[in-house]
This record gives C-alpha cells, structure tokens and sequence, in this order.
C-alpha cells in the first residue's frame, strides 16, 4: 500500500538543525512508491545488494535506511526506503537495525 502523505505525525523544530532524515512526502515528491524500483537509483544506490536492483556500488552490510516517518497505524513502524528501490513499512519497526542517511539543509 503506498503510503498516505497529507498528514504527520512530528514536528521538527527548525533552530540550529543543519541535517535531519528525509520524510515519506519528500521520498514520495521524488517518485519512491511501494512499488519494486520506481525509487530514482541515487536513491538506493550504495545499499546492500543496489547493483541487483540498477545501482552502481554495494554497501557491505546496510540493505534499508529508515525515513523520519511513522507509519498510520502505529507509531513503532517506520516508512523506509529498500535497496531494492522501492519504500516499505511492512512489518519493519524501529527495534530493526536499519541504517539512515542525512538530509543536508543548506541555507540560500
């Protein structure tokens, strides 16, 4: 089920904070659905087994990296993004081992 994105459930203060992890409705703006590969490569690329599924290099042990978002129907279940290019939150709560990767916020 592709994930629902008019509504959050954090809210992320803005003072000093200069990278945070991305939200589903960002990985969603850039076209990731629950859909095998509909995730752009940069997207996955340099996670555990990526070259399988269009990616150019292998990460040796992360195979998922967790988003900021929580799933609707229970706040220990996490949107994530899958080395196969696609975003989950199936059965993945945040006691997984999953890595995570920044969003760089630079001021203009």
């Amino acid at each position: 089920v592709d994930p629902i994105c008019d509504s959050t459930k954090y809210s992320l203060t803005r003072g000093p904070v200069k990278a945070r992890m991305i939200t589903i409705q960002e990985v969603n703006k850039v076209g990731c659905t629950y859909s095998n590969k509909t995730c752009p490569v940069w997207m996955y690329n340099y996670l555990s087994n990526s070259t399988s599924y269009g990616g150019t290099d292998n990460d040796s042990a992360e195979s998922y990296y967790w988003t900021m978002s929580a799933a609707s129907y229970s706040s220990d279940d996490a949107w994530y993004v899958s080395f196969r290019g696609y975003v989950g939150n199936d059965g993945y709560n945040t006691s997984y081992d999953f890595g995570v990767r920044a969003v760089v916020v630079i001021s203009k």
